[in-house]
């Protein structure tokens, strides 16, 4: 089984500038789809996830641990 899909994340403090990325992979292959990885583990942010099988995880919201202030997140 290989990397089938994969979403990267980019949250970023508008506030104090702090920015920090992670990727979440789906597993499988051509014959079926596997699931997908844990969410990333960010260290500068505190991340509430959404879990969607279908489309992977996604970022319900996103705290800079340093300033308190809500991330802005952006997806690729």
């Amino acid at each position: 089984m290989g990397i089938i899909d994969s979403t990267d994340f980019t949250l970023t403090c508008p506030n104090c500038g702090e920015a920090e990325s992670g990727r979440a992979v789906q597993y499988g292959s051509s014959w079926s789809h596997g699931g997908w990885s844990n969410p990333p583990d960010f260290k500068k942010f505190v991340v509430q996830w959404q879990e969607d099988k279908s489309y992977g995880p996604l970022v319900r919201a996103a705290t800079c641990q340093k300033c308190g202030a809500a991330a802005s997140v952006g997806t690729m």
